[in-house]
């Protein structure tokens, strides 16, 4: 089981340990490759593995102005690593002062200071420190300077593509959510509560939950997708829109999911909305009558999906 730590919440870690550095948004393939890489190596010396981030993005920090949205809220991203195997996680707030620290105070203050480590991995593009003046080479350096290793893990690529974290946005922006799931290695989904809409899908006989999600996270292309749903650790296939149900004249941006075969209460249950496809567009419809119609087919088609 994973050990979260808060960094503010102790002062020093005295147990010799191996620490990978990043922002893991999304915790992708190439992620998990140097994470696997750091648990393999920590286990073969009899070390501890953590992984060492930021409670929030520090491009929030160092644009403001940039509209950015998360892959994985930071509780995914802990249950992520604790299915990876990772022995302890630790998270840090960024601000101004980190922002502003060189890349030596960087490493000493926040690492060295902190930590008896005994070997650093990160990725091939790996910067720190103010202006992100810090690089591999750097990293190295200190590493001499404060007697730990460095462990650099390659790019990983999908159909020729580098992944990384802008690219899995670019692929949910754009609906292609089977190419989003290939990078990241597992299905992308969203967790939120239950929380009460304008019922328009019960009045037309095909009842949804409203799902009240985090809005600091990424959110798939408008359309409407094919889903599992996970309720109470049960999996169930849905049907999911997000949009802004034009053919009932909202404006509104929601997402709205029918569980299929599912009839009891959800309002203030937390589900996960696990997305496999996208089906088609969103569209307005002349009539509610030609919305269910085409509706009643998308559940048919996640119905026979395998």
């Amino acid at each position: 089981m994973i050990t979260v730590l808060d960094y503010d919440g102790f002062k020093y870690l005295d147990k010799p340990i191996n620490i990978a550095l990043g922002n893991f948004d999304g915790v992708h393939i190439g992620h998990k490759a140097l994470i696997s890489k750091l648990i393999e190596d920590s286990k073969n010396d009899n070390l501890d593995s953590m992984v060492y981030t930021f409670y929030n993005h520090p491009l929030k920090i160092i644009k403001p102005t940039v509209k950015f949205k998360l892959l994985t809220t930071n509780h995914q991203r802990i249950d992520i690593f604790n299915e990876l195997g990772l022995d302890y996680l630790i998270l840090k707030t960024f601000d101004q002062k980190t922002m502003k620290m060189t890349p030596d105070k960087f490493i000493n203050n926040l690492l060295v200071k902190r930590f008896n480590v005994k070997c650093v991995y990160v990725g091939y593009n790996y910067t720190f420190g103010n202006n992100a003046k810090g690089n591999i080479q750097t990293l190295k350096k200190l590493g001499e300077k404060y007697n730990f290793k460095v462990n650099v893990t390659d790019e990983v690529k999908m159909k020729g593509m580098v992944v990384s974290s802008t690219t899995i946005r670019n692929y949910l922006n754009s609906g292609k959510i089977d190419m989003a799931n290939k990078c990241l290695g597992r299905k992308f989904s969203i967790s939120g509560k239950v929380i009460h809409g304008r019922k328009v899908g019960s009045r037309i006989g095909i009842p949804t939950a409203n799902l009240d999600y985090n809005k600091h996270q990424i959110i798939p292309q408008n359309g409407v997708y094919a889903t599992q749903t996970m309720i109470d650790g049960k999996i169930y296939k849905s049907l999911t829109n997000i949009g802004i149900k034009p053919t009932f004249n909202s404006n509104k941006l929601s997402m709205e999911t029918h569980i299929i075969g599912y009839n009891s209460d959800l309002y203030d249950k937390c589900i996960d909305i696990i997305f496999e496809q996208k089906i088609r567009d969103e569209r307005k419809y002349h009539s509610p009558s030609e919305l269910t119609t085409q509706i009643k087919k998308d559940i048919q088609y996640v119905l026979e999906k395998k």
